[in-house]
């Protein structure tokens, strides 16, 4: 019995050690070049994503916003890093102005911001800054961390781009009278921001009210962003919509992006899964 449980300790010792040495062939061989395409990868995005003024090699982005079908909204806009510094729309609604044609031009003086794009490059910057900040010997468990925290920054930038909060849209987020050529009417309701690889606008003509109307039809007061009120508060008043339209615009620049981030994730990950295979290893790393 005594040397059974001899060889079953020295049978365990040296599976601990050639654990140990494959792991250590993981951290030293090839983890760190695992890494520098991370790097790699992630300023890419981040290249992509800033203004060409930062980079000459990059262009604007110039995309179509048409509705489909119908003249309701005709025109383009010029996307330069997370700012719309040109573009002229025409707005022709069935309900709002009595169907009249509007023409509007984007005042270069006073981009349009699209704080989303803001937000996913910061999230980037924080990934790098963790890749830059690493000790060159990683540890399992420094490995594992430096890991997990990429991929949250990674996760956090796409999830920016994929869905704009609530309180960045109508009727939470209030139009800038200034980002036009000309001072457009306070019932026109203009808006931009990110969904992917797309770049939406949404447009609302308003009918304001001097109180809050009653709504016996579906027994609601005040719309939300859940219900299917036609009320909304904007602006410290009460509005009804009588028109919306929403046209999306994809942006090769933001597709690129995307499946930039995607394939990064997935690397993120798979090393996550590497690592996670020596986790019953008891010796020091």
């Amino acid at each position: 019995m005594i040397y059974a449980e001899e060889d079953t300790q020295t049978i365990f010792q040296k599976e601990q050690e050639t654990l140990a040495k494959e792991l250590d062939w993981l951290l030293i061989s090839q983890l760190p070049n695992a890494l520098y395409e991370i790097k790699k990868g992630l300023k890419k995005c981040e290249t992509i994503m800033k203004s060409p003024e930062h980079d000459d090699s990059l262009g604007t982005s110039t995309l179509p916003i048409s509705s489909n079908n119908n003249d309701f909204l005709k025109g383009f806009i010029t996307l330069d890093g997370s700012d719309i510094i040109k573009g002229e729309l025409s707005v022709k609604l069935s309900n709002y102005n009595r169907g009249n044609l509007i023409k509007l031009t984007i005042n270069p003086k006073k981009p349009y911001f699209i704080e989303q794009l803001v937000d996913a490059q910061n999230y980037l910057t924080l990934a790098l800054d963790a890749l830059e900040r690493t000790s060159k010997d990683l540890t399992k468990e420094s490995a594992r961390e430096l890991l997990d925290s990429v991929l949250i920054y990674i996760i956090s930038s796409r999830s920016v781009l994929v869905c704009a909060h609530e309180e960045k849209l109508f009727p939470y987020k209030i139009c800038d009278p200034q980002m036009f050529g000309t001072v457009i009417p306070e019932d026109l309701i203009i808006q931009f921001h990110v969904e992917g690889s797309n770049v939406v606008c949404s447009v609302y003509g308003l009918h304001y009210h001097s109180s809050l109307p009653s709504q016996k039809k579906n027994g609601g007061l005040l719309g939300t962003a859940k219900s299917s009120s036609n009320i909304w508060k904007y602006k410290d008043k009460y509005a009804s919509v009588l028109d919306k339209v929403i046209v999306k615009s994809r942006d090769p620049k933001l597709e690129e992006v995307m499946e930039g981030l995607e394939k990064l994730e997935r690397e993120c990950l798979a090393w996550k899964g590497k690592i996670a295979l020596f986790k019953n290893l008891e010796l020091g790393n």
